[in-house]
């Protein structure tokens, strides 16, 4: 079976895409509305077959079984499974959308042999075998447990990459200050988890607001955190990093990173840098400008020569709550106001710093250079 692929793409699937098809977590929630939408599929079907039981909820036309679905009108197979006509144009997905209505426009529906196809646009693909998607049909199939009519497949759902050929875009949402709430914009950063948006307001004091990506609805704020001294409100936000459902914020003026668990209602785990608010100390963190992290390691580069590396292993509730450094990455040399960003793909962490430089670092090498005393 051949297919060609016609997914839109917006701006929910373009953000964070190296991080978000990255992280098992959010793979599994890929699988999760995969599955959810399977079962949603197979309970219509079965009510429509346990309706179709009735001759009186049945139309015969030249010997053919119909039945009726919010005034369409549907042939039937022998087994009382709907079937589909070719749609004209092909593309018009009325015809499904009206059987199937719980299905949102996240989703392509296309035609196949009188059944339907179901695409997600974000996370789907139609590599049939190993792929991401859902197939309806009417007259079922073979398949492991003997004849099947709705069959998923979801070995490979993941945010659709740049591999993936494109036919159009749809039309971008579009972030204003009216939706969050603001007068102004002073955006430093997005990040995207699951159904959540998280945008950063870089100001002073500044926030971080975290958005419904179906509604656009702002949900909560991130302003800062509880010390022993108080409340203690961001004083600038640079960057934000997802990874494995923790959020970190790297704040510059606050001198710090704050990590947070996006599943516990966004309590804070821990800090990094002084613990004062300072740059002072053996801890400091000297106007944290970017972060980012992966299963071992959490890095973080400030205004100084060389990029902190912490161990995700000793950033637990049981270490004081200002973790120390495991060891530096070489840098390009002091720089308070620089913009960093920062990526994680494979074993190799990318920085880029705006108007000036750009570095890979193999992490496959970080420990031993960690063991002979010297920044990578």
């Amino acid at each position: 079976k051949m297919k060609i692929n016609k997914l839109t793409l917006a701006l929910s699937s373009l953000l964070s895409i190296s991080q978000f098809a990255s992280a098992n977590s959010e793979q599994s929630y890929f699988q999760s509305l995969q599955n959810t939408t399977t079962n949603q599929i197979e309970e219509r079907l079965h009510n429509l077959r346990q309706q179709a039981i009735n001759n009186e909820n049945i139309i015969n036309e030249n010997g053919k079984r119909y039945i009726v679905v919010n005034n369409t009108k549907y042939p039937l197979t022998h087994d009382n499974y709907i079937e589909f006509d070719i749609p004209s144009p092909f593309l018009d997905e009325t015809s499904f959308r009206n059987v199937f209505d719980f299905i949102d426009n996240d989703w392509e529906l296309s035609w196949y042999e009188g059944g339907v196809v179901i695409v997600n646009k974000h996370f789907g693909n139609y590599d049939y075998g190993n792929g991401c998607l859902i197939e309806y049909y009417p007259r079922g199939v073979i398949g492991n447990n003997g004849i099947q009519h709705v069959v998923t497949e979801s070995a490979s759902c993941a945010v659709n990459s740049f591999d993936t050929q494109l036919q159009h875009l749809s039309k971008a949402q579009t972030i204003n200050a009216e939706s969050l709430g603001l007068d102004t914009l002073a955006i430093s950063a997005i990040e995207r988890f699951q159904d959540k948006l998280y945008i950063t307001q870089d100001t002073s004091p500044g926030f971080i607001s975290v958005v419904d990506i179906n509604t656009f609805e702002v949900i909560t704020r991130i302003e800062g955190i509880e010390t022993a001294k108080g409340f203690q409100a961001y004083q600038r936000i640079n960057d934000i990093s997802i990874h494995d459902g923790l959020l970190y914020v790297s704040s510059l003026s606050s001198n710090r990173v704050d990590i947070f668990d996006i599943n516990n209602d966004h309590q804070q785990v821990l800090s990094l840098g002084s613990g004062t608010g300072s740059w002072s100390g053996n801890n400091g963190l000297v106007h944290a400008q970017g972060v980012v992290a992966n299963h071992d390691y959490v890095f973080v580069a400030d205004s100084m020569s060389r990029i902190s590396v912490y161990r995700q292993q000793d950033l637990t509730t049981d270490n004081p709550q200002f973790a120390k450094r495991h060891g530096f990455l070489a840098f390009e040399g002091k720089y308070t106001h620089r913009k960093v960003q920062m990526h994680i793909i494979d074993q190799y962490l990318m920085v880029s710093t705006a108007d000036r430089n750009y570095f890979i670092y193999d992490l496959a090498k970080l420990e031993q250079a960690i063991e002979q005393g010297v920044d990578l």
